[in-house]
């Protein structure tokens, strides 16, 4: 999806009275959505982090909003702690020392391995000695190589349980688990403190948080998208943000087009044609086949295991032979 300030929404956005596409792909951390518990979950994180905690584990479905907590995060925290958020986390080992080096200001030798490692290690212990608590943000942290994600457990522990160099957020998939486990062989004492997990908009929150996003724009009016419209972009959108947005985004462009006023189905749907986008009910029942080709597979290997009977033969039965007829004396 284009950025809102770009070409695509530029279009609508004197016709619905808006200084801004409310639905671009990167929203302000000022306008966070506060809906699903995530003011909850923010609260909490900035207490986790606020404190001794060491590791916290956000994860979620793509789609459920984490890069827009991590981003929000990244602005809560820097009146209460140094804050460093790293979100390219395809880092080597060597890179990731000399990143967070760069942003605590340490100054490091050219070569890398444990001369590298002992200056950052020295220069976060000073820092944790002056009284500032450090936390590293990392976000798509299940794209972490698993050295670089064991080298930033391993720095922050430094062997006290109630004390650590550094403390770390981590937001990933469910796929962050599996990265964790293999980590543990590396980094023995890694334990997340944590854990806190995302959850997809409900039906009943999709029309709040378009809602929001256009108040957010600047928008000033009734309602802008119908029972029917909202309806329609929470199944088509499966509830993810991404899509959501697209679809929000595509549907006020239509309506602009045939100079609507409000949003209705028929802008959603096609919205929908122009992205190529099957509406929910045939992804459903898409799966619903696939589901079902499966359990008929299983079945019929059953019928075949059970029976004895060996692939290619025919479970068809022999036909029953006429009575012969017996001769009359």
């Amino acid at each position: 999806m284009d950025d809102g300030g770009g070409r695509r929404g530029a279009g609508y956005l004197d016709h619905f009275g808006l200084r801004a596409s409310p639905f671009r792909s990167r929203i302000d951390a000022d306008a966070f959505f506060c809906g699903t518990k995530r003011s909850a979950t923010l609260d909490a994180l900035v207490y986790a982090l606020s404190r001794d905690e060491g590791i916290v584990k956000v994860s979620g479905e793509p789609g459920s909003g984490k890069s827009f907590l991590f981003r929000r995060l990244a602005g809560s925290l820097t009146n209460v702690v140094r804050m460093l958020p790293l979100s390219d986390p395809g880092l080597s080992c060597d890179a990731l020392l000399r990143a967070l080096a760069a942003r605590l200001s340490l100054t490091v030798p050219e070569a890398g391995g444990d001369a590298l490692l002992g200056t950052v290690l020295g220069g976060l212990d000073e820092i944790r000695k002056r009284g500032d608590r450090i936390v590293v943000l990392v976000d798509d942290a299940e794209s972490m190589p698993a050295e670089s994600l064991a080298l930033l457990c391993r720095l922050c522990d430094d062997g006290n349980d109630r004390q650590h160099r550094l403390h770390v957020a981590l937001f990933g998939t469910a796929a962050l688990d599996d990265c964790l486990a293999q980590c543990r062989t590396r980094a023995p004492r890694l334990r997340v403190t944590y854990n806190f997990a995302l959850d997809h908009l409900s039906p009943g929150e999709v029309g709040d948080y378009l809602a929001h996003c256009l108040d957010a724009a600047g928008y000033d009016g009734p309602p802008l998208f119908s029972a029917a419209a909202l309806e329609t972009i929470s199944r088509a959108g499966d509830r993810q943000f991404r899509r959501i947005n697209q679809l929000a985004d595509r549907a006020l462009q239509c309506a602009a087009c045939g100079h609507a006023t409000r949003i209705e189905r028929k802008s959603v749907e096609a919205a929908m044609q122009a992205m190529s986008l099957a509406p929910a009910a045939c992804r459903r029942f898409a799966c619903n086949v696939r589901m079902l080709s499966g359990l008929a597979a299983a079945i019929s290997l059953c019928v075949v295991v059970v029976l004895g009977v060996r692939p290619g033969h025919s479970l068809a039965l022999a036909p029953v032979a006429a009575p012969v007829a017996s001769a009359m004396p």
